[in-house]
């Protein structure tokens, strides 16, 4: 039996048996902190494909129109007459794929291989980082420079529709315009894919209303 030295105290013993203790409570609320956001993050996704589930559903029995049809001011005549908010700055372009990858992570606040919802006025979407690298593949496009165009498009949208691609394809496009710029802005939501953003194009206002077809979602004006 080894045999306490002179020097020895009992306290030192019990310190260490309570500094053990804690660690080990510690870790242990560290792993059941993982484990709820591991879980918080399956249910979020459960709860994500069963609302694509339902959107596909509900797509399929809606009447497609036109803004023709629906008797609707042309894009240029609503550019003309509604009140308006300016355009946010454009910024530089990026000099490569990836550094104009990088700026649309930064805006839409998601990291590589990260996912997020946001809310809309007609529903949730998904912004899936997987999903952002094709909407500056075609650098000539230089979309990266209208990235801060996209929430404001997405938060208080001119109007949306929701268009059949065909095959089950339905998508709903969130059109903004803007009173100051040369382009307006055009966000394309894919209910196919977890009502994720699939693309994002700024286009001129004469050619807007080539997208406004399909289901009449919202219009705010």
């Amino acid at each position: 039996m080894t045999k306490k030295g002179w020097d020895y105290h009992v306290g030192s013993d019990l310190t260490t048996g309570i500094e053990k203790a804690v660690a080990e409570r510690n870790a242990n609320e560290r792993i059941a902190r993982q484990l709820k956001a591991a879980l918080n993050e399956k249910l979020a996704k459960a709860e994500q494909v069963l609302k694509s589930e339902a959107e596909k559903q509900i797509a399929k029995q809606t009447t497609m129109t036109d803004w023709k049809e629906l008797n609707l001011p042309s894009a240029k005549e609503l550019l003309k007459t509604l009140e308006l908010p300016e355009s946010p700055a454009l910024i530089n372009r990026a000099n490569n794929h990836q550094e104009a990858l990088e700026l649309l992570r930064n805006e839409l606040g998601v990291k590589a291989g990260e996912q997020k919802t946001i809310s809309t006025p007609v529903g949730d979407i998904l912004i899936n980082e997987s999903w952002l690298s094709h909407i500056v593949e075609k650098r000539d496009a230089e979309r990266e420079r209208y990235v801060k165009l996209i929430m404001p498009t997405l938060k208080e949208p001119t109007e949306v529709w929701l268009a059949d691609y065909g095959n089950d394809d339905f998508r709903k496009r969130y059109i903004k315009l803007f009173s100051t710029g040369s382009k307006q802005m055009l966000v394309v939501i894919s209910i196919l894919n977890d009502s994720a953003i699939w693309n994002m194009i700024p286009m001129p206002v004469r050619s807007l209303d080539n997208q406004r077809n399909g289901e009449l979602l919202l219009k705010n004006y």
